[in-house]
């Protein structure tokens, strides 16, 4: 933002300036900075390129745009001539670096070189959601939607335009490193088809081109003393390798509201009970919310009790809100506790807040029962696992049939569940691909019956093709159960064993039994952070060195945020995942980072929610 806003002006000039974004850069922008930030720089107004706008010919354009020739030729109309020119002075500002073409492109139209003040390529194509995890917005569900995110993985999948799409993703890692001043160690995958090491060699090219022509430009662990943490190692992943997170029913807060609600770029809307009646309000959940980013990675039933223990200390501590509920906190609900509270100065605020969430878990409560998805979600963790909640093992017959569970009760199985009315075709559409992704020893009447009684709509079935397509991507052979099958690993089946995937030994301390199973970056951060990642299943492209002496060097990519800063030891790890990162490879990262007190940073092509991983899948039928 800086060389966007304040980097555009002049020595000692105050002059309010007119910023112009394209689509890609006002996603970019608003991923890490807010209006306010934007007038700081002496912006009064921000504009999109490509609409019809007024001109302000005593001002100044700031542009910020991706290097694509729709924008450049949009910036050029706005010169077409001395006397239509829009602005009095440019500046121009690119994601990325601007190919030659585009250059000699500007060259040619002589109003806007005649004004031109600055030219900067500012390396931030890529997005930041939240502290410690961005994306490249490749194929996500905004703007196109389905037929972007199904589009996106037939360029990485399909082998049409492959090349073109890898290119990219390694450049826009570039900018990723760039912001960060970090000149990486490469490592990858092994068993990533070869888009892992295409991605990572063409990186390392770019990277060393970036240093030639960047001589001030300086990255950590460029001295010998490592006296900032040493060089990162930038870890590259496919999601080919495992298909079985972005399907999993996760039981955290942010996975529940992002699967039942529904988040638009961090926007969610919910129902609440006012003196008016029922009215509908937009909830921001960002990082800017301490209690959002405190509860986000916590189980559904803790983030309850919790807000309800905390608020009832809180009313509890104060002497006019406990005059208030009449000593008959503990009783109410924390919704009765927030209205009765609501008029104090001193509760408006947090009340407010604390409703919110309250409001939201609690909706997220009500959609779990009604979808029975807590039953699904235990059958789910049975299907990943091999074994139930007590560690017993369960067999294809029993995931199909049910079992009879302590005290008499019954886990109903997967035919039942798919035939309920009230399973939603999203959830059986999952579940059959787990079924089909898990259990490797099914027979061919077995499969049908589970077919039969999804009872999928025609739309649905592309989706199941683009798994098994999926897994021939992988290079594994065997189908989808080929390697996810956690049995597999434990005899031997070879990507199993490299990158650790299916069972741990961490299940078995989960206080919540719907969370037993383990995203396999989990392990395979474990691994990599305390220096026992085989280099056979993740070899690097150029020799690794000794570590270098632990020194903090944290610091979050994203602006502002609603926790305390916090520094890590040793060299940053920067992991990214070609086909998205999910929510559960995200929580594992911040776990990792608390686990091991080094810092780490996730991200993928795009974010990868549940509906944006199945769309994905369509279109590889």
């Amino acid at each position: 933002m800086d060389g966007g806003g304040k980097g555009a002006r002049g020595a000692g000039s105050d002059a309010w300036r007119v910023m112009v974004l394209d689509a890609r850069a006002t996603r970019v922008i608003s991923s890490v900075v807010g209006m306010y930030d934007i007038m700081e720089g002496h912006v009064t107004v921000v504009e999109d390129l490509h609409k019809a706008r007024q001109p302000f010919r005593e001002m100044e354009g700031v542009y910020l745009v991706a290097p694509t020739a729709e924008s450049v030729e949009a910036i050029k109309r706005d010169f077409s001539s001395p006397a239509d020119a829009l602005y009095s002075k440019v500046h121009l500002f690119f994601l990325e670096r601007v190919p030659p073409d585009l250059l000699q492109s500007i060259k040619q139209c002589p109003t806007l070189v005649s004004r031109l003040k600055t030219f900067k390529e500012i390396n931030m194509d890529f997005l930041v959601p939240e502290m410690q995890s961005y994306h490249l917005d490749m194929g996500s569900l905004s703007g196109a939607g389905e037929v972007e995110a199904a589009a996106h993985f037939r360029e990485l999948y399909g082998g049409r335009g492959q090349g073109r799409v890898m290119a990219s993703i390694a450049q826009r890692l570039v900018t990723l490193c760039a912001t960060l001043g970090e000149f990486p160690h490469v490592r990858f995958a092994a068993d990533g088809g070869g888009r892992t090491e295409g991605v990572a060699r063409t990186f390392q090219a770019n990277m060393e081109e970036l240093v030639s022509n960047s001589p001030t430009w300086t990255f950590r662990g460029q001295d010998s003393r490592a006296s900032d943490g040493g060089r990162a190692t930038l870890l590259l992943l496919d999601r080919a390798d495992d298909p079985l997170s972005p399907l999993m029913h996760e039981f955290t807060y942010q996975c529940l509201v992002e699967d039942l609600l529904g988040i638009k770029d961090g926007r969610v809307t919910y129902t609440t009970e006012t003196g008016r009646g029922k009215q509908k309000k937009e909830a921001l959940l960002t990082d800017s919310d301490a209690l959002w980013a405190e509860f986000r990675h916590k189980h559904i039933g803790k983030v309850l009790t919790d807000l309800g223990n905390r608020f009832r200390d809180l009313v509890a501590s104060n002497a006019g809100a406990a005059a208030l509920v009449k000593g008959e906190g503990r009783q109410m609900s924390v919704e009765q506790m927030a209205k009765a509270t609501r008029g104090l100065p001193e509760f408006q605020e947090l009340s407010k807040k604390m409703s919110q969430h309250v409001r939201l878990s609690q909706d997220c409560m009500d959609k779990l029962e009604r979808k029975n998805l807590l039953q699904a979600g235990a059958l789910e963790q049975t299907m990943a696992l091999g074994t139930d909640d007590l560690g017993r093992s369960r067999k294809c017959k029993d995931i199909l049939e049910g079992w009879v569970i302590e005290g008499g009760d019954v886990q109903p199985g997967l035919l039942e569940i798919l035939k309920a009315s009230r399973t939603p075709e999203e959830m059986k559409l999952r579940l059959v691909g787990i079924f089909n992704a898990t259990q490797t020893k099914a027979t061919s009447d077995e499969k049908t019956r589970v077919v039969r009684a999804a009872q999928l709509a025609s739309t649905s079935v592309p989706t199941l093709t683009g798994l098994e397509r999926l897994a021939a991507a992988a290079g594994v052979g065997g189908g989808v159960g080929g390697f996810s099958d956690p049995s597999s690993a434990k005899k031997g089946n070879k990507l199993f064993k490299s990158l650790g995937f299916g069972a741990s030994k961490q299940e078995e301390t989960n206080d919540f039994t719907h969370m037993r199973y383990k995203t396999p970056l989990k392990e395979t951060l474990a691994k990599m952070l305390s220096g026992t990642l085989s280099f056979d299943a993740f070899p690097s492209l150029l020799p690794m060195p000794q570590e270098a002496p632990k020194k903090a060097v944290g610091r979050s990519i994203r602006k502002g945020g609603g926790q305390e800063a916090t520094t890590y030891s040793g060299a940053r790890v920067i992991v990214f995942v070609i086909g998205g990162v999910c929510h559960s490879e995200m929580r594992a990262a911040y776990e990792a980072m608390q686990e091991h007190g080094r810092e780490v940073i996730v991200g993928g092509t795009t974010f990868l929610p549940p509906a944006g991983f199945l769309q994905g899948l369509s279109g590889l039928a």
